[in-house]
C-alpha cells in the first residue's frame, strides 16, 4: 500500500478509537480529522456468470487514493461485488468509519439486512437452501469487525465518478482472465532458466468437504509466518482440489521420504477413489485426509486467499501437525525438476507436462 496511504489511515483509526469512548463530536463543535470517514468504491463485472470476472475498488482518505483490482476465471457477478469489498477492507488494519458506495443491492441488502437473519438460520435462506456465497459473506462480517460502516447505494453505469472508475477497474481486470494463454505475454527464455533453478518441497496435499476426497502434488508452498504459524500453498482453479478447499476451507500438507517417489506418482492420476485404495489414512480435525506413511504433516485452516495470478494462494494456519520420520523430506531436486505451471516442470533443459501435477 502507499506510504502516505498507510499514515493517513492509521492517524484516522487512533482518533476514531478515543472518539468511540468519548462519543459523538458535540453540536457545532469544529470538525476535526476525526469526522472523516475511508471511502470506498467497489464493483464488480462477470462474462457469462458464471465465467471469468474482475474486480475494482477505489478508497480515499482525504487527497490519499488507493486503486486495487483483480480477477478470476470462474466466478460471478455477485462473487465478484463482494470480493472488490473483501480486497478493499483488508488493506483497513484499524478500526475506522468507513462509507461504503455500491451499484449492487445484493451487496448492501445482503450485509444490512439479510445476514443477521442467515445466521439465525444457520445459513439456510427462506426458500430452505444454504446461502449462496456464504464463505464470502463470513469474510465480509469478519473484515467488518471494528469498523463503523455506513452503507450507500448508487444506480450502476449513471455517471457517477468513482462508480465508472470501479467499473472500468473491473472490466479491465476480467480481461486478462478472458486472454487466452498464446495472446498473454511470452516469459522470457532468460527468465524461465532462473524460475527452473529455484528449488522447493514437494508435497502431496490432501483436502475433503463431505464425502468427497482428493489428493495432488503441491510444490509451491511456504511457511509465511510463525506467530502465528502460517503456510500458503498455490493450487489452480481447474484441479478438484481447488474446489474442495474453496468448500471445506481447510487443507493438509503431507512431507515425504526421498525413497516415496513411487508412492507420490499415484497422486498424479485425476481418480480420486485410486489415489487413496491401498493406502493407511486417517481423518484430521479438519476432516482432511492425514496420510500414515508420510514423513509429517500439517493440517491447516484456510483464513486467506488471494487470486494474483493464475494461481490461488491460500494462508492456511496450522492447526495440528506430527513428523513420523527423522529423515531429509523429499524436495523438487530428487524428484526431477521444478515445476512451472503451463512452461512445463523443468531441470536443466529436461521438460515434462504440466498436467503430471493434477
Amino acid at each position: 500500500m502507499h506510504e502516505n496511504f498507510i499514515r493517513e489511515m492509521g492517524i484516522l483509526s487512533d482518533v476514531t478509537r478515543k472518539n468511540a469512548v468519548k462519543g459523538e463530536t458535540k453540536p457545532g463543535a469544529k470538525k476535526t480529522r476525526s469526522d472523516r470517514a475511508i471511502e470506498i468504491y467497489c464493483d464488480g463485472a462477470c462474462s457469462g456468470n458464471p465465467g471469468p470476472g474482475g474486480y475494482g475498488a477505489i478508497l480515499k482518505f482525504g487527497d490519499t487514493v488507493k486503486e486495487i483490482s483483480g480477477c478470476h476465471p470462474n466466478t460471478t457477478n455477485n462473487r465478484m461485488e463482494m470480493t472488490a469489498l473483501i480486497e478493499a477492507l483488508r488493506l483497513i488494519k484499524r478500526p475506522s468509519r468507513i462509507r461504503v458506495t455500491t451499484d449492487s443491492n445484493y451487496l448492501l441488502k445482503g450485509m444490512t439486512e439479510w445476514v443477521p437473519v442467515w445466521k439465525r438460520n444457520n445459513w439456510i435462506n427462506s426458500r430452505k437452501k444454504p446461502v449462496l456465497n456464504r464463505d464470502l459473506w463470513e469474510r465480509l462480517l469478519e473484515l467488518s469487525k471494528g469498523h463503523e460502516i455506513e452503507w450507500k447505494w448508487i444506480k450502476g453505469h449513471a455517471g457517477h465518478k468513482e462508480n465508472e472508475r470501479c467499473d472500468a477497474l473491473a472490466r479491465e481486470a476480467l480481461q486478462q482472465c478472458q486472454r487466452r494463454p498464446e495472446e498473454r505475454e511470452p516469459v522470457p527464455d532468460e527468465w524461465l532458466d532462473v524460475l527452473g533453478c529455484m528449488t522447493y518441497g514437494i508435497y502431496v496435499l490432501t483436502a475433503r468437504y463431505k464425502t468427497r476426497i482428493n489428493g495432488m502434488i503441491a510444490s509451491w508452498v511456504s511457511q509465511v509466518s510463525y506467530a502465528p504459524p502460517l503456510v500458503l500453498v498455490a493450487v489452480h482453479p481447474n484441479r478438484y482440489t481447488h474446489e474442495l478447499i474453496e468448500k471445506s476451507n481447510a487443507f493438509a500438507l503431507h512431507l515425504l521420504r526421498k525413497d516415496q517417489k513411487d508412492f507420490l506418482e499415484r497422486f498424479k492420476g485425476p481418480q480420486p477413489g485410486a489415489k487413496f485404495k491401498s493406502i493407511d489414512w486417517v481423518e484430521g480435525a479438519s476432516g482432511c485426509p492425514i496420510l500414515k506413511d508420510s514423513l509429517g504433516f500439517i493440517e491447516c485452516r484456510v483464513i486467506e486467499k488471494y487470486t494474483p495470478g493464475n494461481h490461488t494462494l491460500y494462508v492456511g494456519q496450522v492447526l495440528s501437525g506430527r513428523l513420523h520420520f527423522s529423515e531429509d523430506p523429499l524436495n523438487t531436486s530428487d524428484y526431477g525438476g521444478v515445476y512451472l505451471g503451463k512452461f512445463g516442470q523443468v531441470q536443466g533443459r529436461r521438460k515434462f507436462q504440466p498436467q503430471e501435477y493434477i
